[in-house]
């Protein structure tokens, strides 16, 4: 859009003859020794850079650089009343600042080897449940009025001097061993629009029976004899396979984090084959009272019931968390440490705008829409504004060719930008640490007055990222050219700005976003004071060269920080995963720029 500029131009010592704007002639009105102008300039949303320069009569020059920062909209925040009383800052949330679309191989690659995916996950968990414990160690006894578990007895009272006897009634007790299985299998798991469907199977189940008949004798024989019968028989119980089948649904909480669940009808149970492999002989004397087959088909069913009753009991007590926790924990990290020399902790506060299941097999998918905020934990920069605002639509993924995909917001880099200033990663005691010299040796500091900014790619880069009114002062400059000498202590001090223009990979070692600057971004330096004499056209091009290379390197690191996607799968609790086991794109990921997101795609492995 087109805007206007107005301004004076002023020379007290002489008359200013002409002006240029963004390199266009200007004309001058009034009277000396300030004269008005006005220009018409380009503005386009993002950072803008004004270049001026004046001459006078006699010949001498002066120039200005000034940017400002041109957007309909600003993400609200009160890092600025944060910075003044002390308080928490806080930033308003960045809509859809992270989508995700987790496909099909994330969620089973029909590889249990490792625990790259969730299926794989699933039966990590499930086969580390104690099922022994949860299986009740007393099948059946009969008849056992009293509940204690024990076949209930009767007292007989005896004709003196025979005393009274207490013997068992006619039933029996059966008890177990230890269960033993071959273990969980998950069969599969899937995306799809009615949620995600788990198939998982328990191979193999067994566990020894103890089978105790009691006679009751009746009391006369039980007086006599002091005695009744009492034997017992050994066996196994057991089946081929328990199957169970379960369908979750996701959806996103009232507190905006993912909720995980499965409703009534939404598990299936199946068994195969169970069995029971007793010798009942020496129980024949209880045949006539409780017909041993029935006892069989009894035990077996109580097996049968028992297990289905754990089976489903773990499905839908431990899996459903372990999922919420995956998906949970695609929030990225709350707090991030900007690398030195800015070394400035930010906050990040997340919540989910939506959790969609859909596709159907093989080519479910999970996307997730994450709104996130990021403030500096201790402001110290502020102008009134948040971040600036874009908006825009997030990107669409496949869902198939690569395990996940992830696209960051420009709305979102640019608040962590913002934060990152706000928090004052840019007011640097010393810049020479981003690794790049400065002119004649000289220590600068560095305090930039506006938030870098990233915005649409100009002249073919990827994007362009700006910072404006960068104010810096150098200590003890050697001067690019003097007509005189010039006492060692002298400083130089100035106002830069700068347009970057840049592409952003992705580092798959690192898993960090790289950018990439180009190789003579411009830079528009202003000097402010310098010693007498000093050659300020070449001081202005030795700090333009410097700013060429340390702007873009501090950038660089703060773009770099930026958290992608790295999920603590180790951190989930889950028996035998290491905790400092993670999940991360693997070797194949690669970056794209789907405008106003930039987007990562690839495989997930385990790191």
């Amino acid at each position: 859009m087109q805007i206007t500029a107005n301004g004076t131009a002023c020379d007290t010592a002489s008359v200013v003859t002409s002006l240029s704007v963004d390199g266009q002639a200007v004309s001058l009105s009034g009277s000396a020794p300030c004269l008005d102008f006005s220009s018409e300039l380009t503005s386009q949303w993002g950072l803008n850079l004004i270049t001026a320069l004046a001459q006078n009569q006699v010949g001498a020059t002066t120039n200005l650089v000034q940017s400002y920062l041109r957007s309909p909209q600003y993400f609200g925040s009160s890092a600025k009343g944060a910075n003044a009383t002390g308080g928490k800052a806080a930033s308003e949330g960045v809509p859809t600042a992270i989508r995700m679309n987790l496909n099909q191989a994330l969620v089973d690659d029909n590889d249990r080897r490792d625990p790259d995916d969730m299926a794989t996950l699933f039966q990590v968990e499930l086969n580390s449940i104690d099922l022994n414990s949860q299986l009740p160690q007393t099948l059946r006894v009969q008849p056992d009025a009293n509940g204690d578990g024990q076949v209930d007895r009767h007292t007989c009272n005896c004709f003196s001097p025979i005393p009274d006897i207490t013997i068992y009634k006619t039933g029996y007790r059966v008890t177990r061993g230890t269960l033993s299985t071959v273990g969980w299998s998950v069969n599969f798991a899937q995306l799809a629009d009615a949620g995600l469907k788990i198939s998982a199977s328990l191979e193999h189940p067994v566990v020894p029976v103890t089978v105790t008949g009691y006679l009751d004798p009746g009391c006369t024989v039980a007086c006599t004899t002091r005695s009744q019968t009492i034997k017992s028989v050994s066996g196994t119980v057991g089946m081929d396979r328990l199957d169970i089948t379960a369908t979750f649904s996701v959806r996103v909480g009232s507190n905006g984090l993912p909720q995980v669940d499965i409703c009534s009808s939404c598990v299936s149970v199946d068994t195969f084959n169970p069995y029971l492999d007793i010798d009942f002989g020496a129980l024949e004397f209880l045949d006539p009272f409780i017909h041993l087959s029935d006892l069989a088909t009894t035990i077996v069913t109580i097996f049968k019931s028992q297990l289905q009753n754990i089976a489903e009991s773990a499905v839908r007590n431990v899996l459903p968390p372990t999922l919420q926790q995956i998906i949970d924990s695609l929030r990225p990290e709350a707090t991030v440490t900007l690398p030195a020399p800015m070394n400035t902790v930010l906050n990040l506060d997340s919540t989910f705008d939506q959790i969609q299941l859909g596709g159907s097999k093989p080519n479910g998918y999970l996307l997730a829409d994450l709104s996130v905020a990021v403030t500096p934990a201790h402001p110290v920069m502020g102008n009134g504004y948040g971040s600036i605002r874009r908006d825009g639509s997030p990107p669409s993924f496949s869902a198939t060719g690569y395990a996940l995909g992830v696209g960051l917001k420009d709305d979102f880099i640019n608040q962590f930008l913002w934060a990152a200033w706000s928090g004052g990663a840019l007011e640097l005691d010393q810049i020479s640490a981003a690794g790049c010299d400065a002119p004649n040796g000289a220590s600068v500091t560095m305090s930039a007055k506006l938030p870098p900014v990233v915005m649409p790619g100009t002249n073919g880069h990827q994007l362009d990222i700006g910072l404006g009114d960068v104010y810096l002062m150098a200590t003890d400059p050697l001067p690019a050219s003097s007509s005189k000498s010039i006492p060692a202590s002298s400083n130089v001090t100035l106002y830069a700005s700068g347009i970057v223009g840049a592409s952003v990979n992705f580092d798959t070692d690192s898993g960090k976003l790289v950018l990439t600057p180009e190789e003579n971004p411009r830079i528009e330096v202003q000097i402010v004071s310098a010693p007498e004499g000093a050659d300020l056209e070449a001081l202005a091009s030795q700090y333009a060269g410097f700013l060429q290379c340390a702007l873009p390197e501090l950038l660089s690191q703060i773009v770099g920080a930026l958290p992608v996607f790295s999920l603590p799968i180790g951190s989930l609790g889950v028996s035998g995963i290491p905790p400092e086991t993670k999940w991360v794109f693997g070797d194949d990921a690669v970056a794209a720029r789907p405008d106003p997101y930039f987007s990562i795609t690839g495989s997930v492995v385990v790191k």
